[in-house]
């Protein structure tokens, strides 16, 4: 990550901020979204419904590209247009520190925020060069190497939480789209994330780091419905890769996807990239 400017969004969320509801939906864009999600013909009119029904959310997240993460997530059309306002209202509050992260106002965090020093050195976090089976990008934290237990130790929870929102921020809208739509001719549909814990041991059972983590993936589950999955370990992901899909995400599995990887080397893993 860089360290020595705040890391902007990506070229498309800035063009969309200025664009009107219709601008958005335009044809075009619908019928790219389309392509790009392989929707059958029942998905496209419940996509056109529910952008019918949330005109009056004038946000630059309401596109078809955004809304189709609600309509195929593992909740559905029956509660997307529910969460998809709750999300909105949450990053245009003016003062959202009743839900604990002291931000102003999320849609400016990238340009606002900066985190501690040490959170770039001792939290290490990146896309991997290359994609899942799905074209997908792959997104690691390397929870093994932090010291949870310091970090909880060190900072107060708000400043914690701020970090999570930070990250999902850079990992949902940040400038590494604009490669990507450059390479792959469209926007990324989901993130695959993957915990590897190599390097896990009795300090990260400590009081309060599980009980921390588990609100930290609850927190990204809910607040940024429909854009990771969740990836099952299989026979080909060696050099100590680990998934947490055990009793840590239990309370969040009905938000979850999971989706298999294709075969990971040790080269893939040490050329991602150093910013995200």
């Amino acid at each position: 990550m860089n360290t020595s400017t705040h890391t902007h969004r990506a070229q498309h969320h800035s063009s969309h901020i200025a664009e009107s509801h219709d601008e958005r939906w335009s044809p075009a864009n619908m019928e790219e979204c389309v392509r790009v999600w392989n929707l059958t013909e029942e998905q496209r009119e419940q996509l056109q419904s529910l952008g019918h029904a949330l005109r009056d959310t004038d946000h630059y997240k309401n596109t078809p590209h955004e809304l189709t993460r609600y309509l195929k997530g593992p909740k559905g059309l029956d509660h997307a247009e529910s969460m998809f306002r709750a999300c909105i209202d949450w990053r245009k509050s003016t003062c959202v520190e009743a839900d604990d992260i002291g931000v102003t106002n999320v849609d400016d965090f990238l340009d606002t925020y900066q985190p501690p020093q040490s959170f770039y050195d001792h939290a290490p976090s990146a896309l991997l060069l290359g994609t899942d089976h799905d074209n997908d990008p792959i997104y690691v934290e390397r929870a093994g190497d932090m010291d949870g237990y310091g970090f909880c130790q060190r900072y107060p929870q708000d400043t914690l939480l701020k970090d999570v929102v930070w990250r999902r921020e850079l990992t949902a809208h940040g400038a590494w789209q604009t490669d990507y739509v450059a390479k792959y001719g469209h926007l990324p549909r989901q993130i695959t994330v993957i915990y590897d814990l190599h390097g896990l041991s009795s300090r990260h059972c400590k009081k309060g780091v599980g009980a921390f983590f588990k609100d930290a993936v609850a927190y990204t589950q809910d607040k940024y419905y429909g854009v990771s999955k969740v990836c099952t370990k299989d026979g080909t992901v060696s050099y100590d890769w680990c998934v947490v899909v055990v009793v840590i995400l239990s309370s969040v599995h009905s938000h979850t996807h999971l989706s298999p990887l294709s075969p990971l080397t040790a080269h893939d893993y040490h050329s991602c990239s150093s910013r995200l």
